[in-house]
């Protein structure tokens, strides 16, 4: 009998110690979103809270990103074509902006003939940066202060730059578009024609002149200076331009 009462005060004993224990192992692994050392070598794996996968989702789900290899959407490598589609989904659904983020190494004429295709479709609210934010190349309208050419008028300077290529040329009607960067010092650099003239002469005149431009005073956004991108449509009614005597 005493022999009896002793093993069922052990096992209480035991069950005593062992449900506190239990409760513990429960609630650590009942946690979610903490970190397991390889030494554990856990096969469970945790995870994050499913309302919180959805958040990231929705803040990736108006991302293009440009890399060398070609262009992703969802990290899924993507043709122009889809690019567009997806633009076009995407402009439907709401008015929020498409961020194109672009790795350092991709040349900006590339990045232009992508801006141009969206354009073409009405995929409209494009906003871009480079990958590393101390480098972000802010296009001019989401500057709050824009760049400031520092010697005199803009198109009077590439006037007068022209001069020097249209001597002896015959007079010529034509549309160009170009674009180049101001980084936060001012200098100008990128600079390319997007869409030439019909005329090679012209194009390479103005080839030539985009990698002669001038300091700028550069742009800034909330007070601090930026890196900034600008486009440019040139409609000039003749070519060479022609001297006021």
């Amino acid at each position: 009998m005493m022999n009896k009462q002793k093993t069922s005060k052990a096992s209480s004993w035991k069950v005593a110690t062992f449900l506190p224990l239990l409760a513990l192992l429960l609630m650590a692994f009942g946690r979610t979103g903490e970190s397991v050392t390889l030494k554990e070598k856990v096969t469970v794996n945790v995870i994050a809270p499913q309302e919180t996968r959805q958040t990231q989702n929705e803040q990736t789900s108006r991302l293009i990103e440009i890399k060398s290899e070609g262009n992703y959407i969802d990290n899924k490598l993507c043709s122009m074509e889809e690019v567009v589609k997806k633009g076009k989904e995407w402009g439907k659904a709401s008015n929020d902006w498409i961020h194109l983020q672009i790795d350092q190494s991709i040349p900006y004429n590339r990045v232009d003939e992508i801006l141009e295709q969206l354009e073409a479709a009405s995929v409209y609210h494009i906003t871009q940066s480079t990958v590393n934010s101390d480098e972000i190349i802010y296009p001019a309208g989401d500057v709050t202060e824009l760049a400031k050419f520092t010697n005199g008028k803009w198109d009077d300077w590439m006037k007068n730059q022209l001069k020097h290529f249209s001597e002896g040329k015959p007079t010529r009607e034509y549309k160009i578009r170009y674009s180049f960067i101001i980084d936060k010092n001012g200098k100008v650099r990128d600079g390319h024609i997007i869409k030439g003239s019909d005329y090679p002469e012209i194009n390479t005149a103005y080839e030539q002149i985009l990698t002669q431009i001038p300091d700028w005073k550069p742009a800034k956004r909330l007070g601090t200076a930026v890196n900034v991108y600008y486009r440019i449509w040139a409609s000039r009614k003749v070519f060479p331009v022609e001297t006021k005597k």
